[in-house]
């Protein structure tokens, strides 16, 4: 294994010997660590890197999820780099990456401030985009773009309930493992996210809009558990589905999660987290994701009207 596993990094390390000064380099990102949005999240800044220094950007361990991603699979500077058999060992992998990288040339380096040539292994999740870049934004966009079959459906569905004068309001409903994680502090029930709903509806039907909530969850959904709001889901979506589709809505809520932020950030939609059941919403500290920890305020009157598609504000139906 050991060969195969240095004739492949060779094939995407070879410096160039013939001038010193564009020596060949590259940052490999070894982090398995969190779902989807978590990996996604952490390659921004890379991807920054990679469009700011043309230096290529190789992912070891991104197969679960790269087969979503089209784009990626054909990008050449920032791509995945495919050596594992299935049911390698993540540490046994590391141990002869590590002896491999001994040579001098090749550096272990968990922040991407002190990469500076040759070959780097980074931990992705540890950096975060700083500032804000449009122009690494739309690369993401390109590059995380779902399948074709993917925005086909969901865009095909929400059509279906998009209507002059409505505003979509996509709610992530976290479920499964956030029972347990930080000992259900973000778990909220069916009721609460109901009640969560019915604030943001208040609001925006004071304002003659009328609202339709797109529900994604990563359980089964209850419908019969919203009744008084105007709440659909993706029949037998999967996470792919799920995530597009919020990336799409006009607002979207839900507990803190990178799920929800990746989805502000990718479809630029103006995001607001839960961090306690008896939160009071509102809509005008709703905010599009720059950052994990970051968000630009949006202007929500003239957010909604425009998203409405109405030239003019609406008038309160009687």
């Amino acid at each position: 294994m050991k060969a195969r596993l240095l004739k492949k990094i060779k094939t995407v390390s070879l410096l160039n010997e013939n001038n010193r000064h564009q020596s060949y380099v590259m940052i490999i990102v070894v982090d398995t660590e969190g779902q989807l949005c978590n990996r996604l999240w952490g390659f921004l800044p890379l991807l920054q890197h990679h469009r700011l220094t043309g230096e290529r950007v190789v992912v070891l361990f991104f197969e679960a999820y790269s087969a979503h991603f089209p784009n990626y699979t054909d990008s050449q500077g920032f791509r995945r780099l495919r050596l594992l058999p299935e049911g390698v060992v993540y540490v046994q992998v590391m141990k002869i990456i590590k002896r491999l990288f001994k040579n001098g040339r090749f550096t272990y380096k968990n922040t991407l401030e002190q990469h500076k040539r040759g070959c780097s292994l980074v931990i992705a999740w540890d950096h975060r985009l700083e500032p804000h870049d449009e122009h690494t934004r739309q690369l993401a966009v390109r590059l995380f773009r779902p399948s074709d079959a993917v925005v086909k459906r969901v865009e095909g569905l929400l059509e279906g309930y998009r209507s002059k004068g409505s505003i979509l309001l996509g709610v992530h409903l976290r479920k499964r493992d956030y029972r347990y994680f930080h000992d259900g502090r973000f778990y909220y029930s069916d009721a609460e996210y109901l009640t969560f709903i019915r604030q943001i509806s208040q609001q925006v039907e004071s304002m003659g809009y009328t609202l339709r909530c797109l529900l994604c969850s990563d359980e089964p959904i209850d419908l019969s558990a919203f009744q008084g709001v105007k709440a659909f889901s993706i029949p037998q979506s999967e996470s792919m589905e799920d995530l597009y589709g919020l990336s799409c809505c006009d607002l979207i809520v839900g507990p803190p999660s990178t799920f929800s932020q990746w989805a502000s950030y990718y479809g630029q939609v103006p995001l607001k987290l839960v961090w306690d059941k008896t939160a009071s919403l509102e809509v005008a500290e709703f905010g599009i994701c720059t950052n994990l920890d970051q968000t630009k305020p949006v202007e929500m009157t003239n957010w909604l009207r425009e998203r409405s598609q109405l030239g003019d504000a609406p008038q309160v139906e009687s």
